[in-house]
């Protein structure tokens, strides 16, 4: 899966909202992905959560720097 676009971070909220401009996903062109991440490890990984409605943490994708 993959997609493209502009996006905008609110470092308050830890949020980042991709504005989808072309994916593999034909139903995600045109919206917006929001993400809620987090930096651990003095910043060589990063998480992107997904929340539900209610706020529950649904999905986290964890990625590590190798160097």
């Amino acid at each position: 899966l993959s997609y493209y676009g502009a996006y905008e971070i609110d470092e308050a909220t830890r949020k980042v909202t991709h504005h989808v401009e072309a994916s593999t996903n034909p139903n995600w062109p045109g919206t917006d992905l929001v993400r809620y991440f987090e930096f651990a490890d003095g910043g060589e990984t990063l998480k992107l959560s997904i929340r539900n409605e209610s706020g529950r943490t649904t999905g986290t994708l964890t990625w590590a720097r190798i160097r």
